[in-house]
């Protein structure tokens, strides 16, 4: 988890833009963990972490809400292959204005 969550972090500095982590529901302390390990003093909001510049990095279970507003990019971690509900992932896909994909 720490190297997707690590991975967005530096995605979204060397962009300047906004990336949205979708995990599911059982890794969402552990991802949350991992973003206020690698947000290194950076404001974080319980959500989000502020990088500067534009860039910052949220992180949601599928289940919630879409409550981003204006252009983001969304990452899925934490899935292993797992199907989920029809949709939950959608939502987020739909929203965003391109999905990340980490290069393993």
């Amino acid at each position: 988890m720490i190297a997707d969550i690590t991975y967005a972090h530096d995605y979204a500095l060397r962009k300047k833009l906004w990336v949205v982590i979708v995990v599911p529901p059982e890794v969402h302390l552990e991802a949350q963990n991992a973003l206020i390990a690698v947000a290194n003093g950076h404001p974080f909001g319980g959500r989000t972490v502020s990088l500067g510049g534009g860039a910052k990095v949220s992180l949601v279970q599928a289940t919630d809400p879409v409550f981003a507003e204006g252009r983001f990019e969304v990452m899925f971690a934490g899935w292993g292959g797992k199907a989920t509900k029809a949709g939950e992932l959608g939502r987020w896909q739909k929203a965003a204005r391109r999905t990340v994909n980490r290069a393993v």
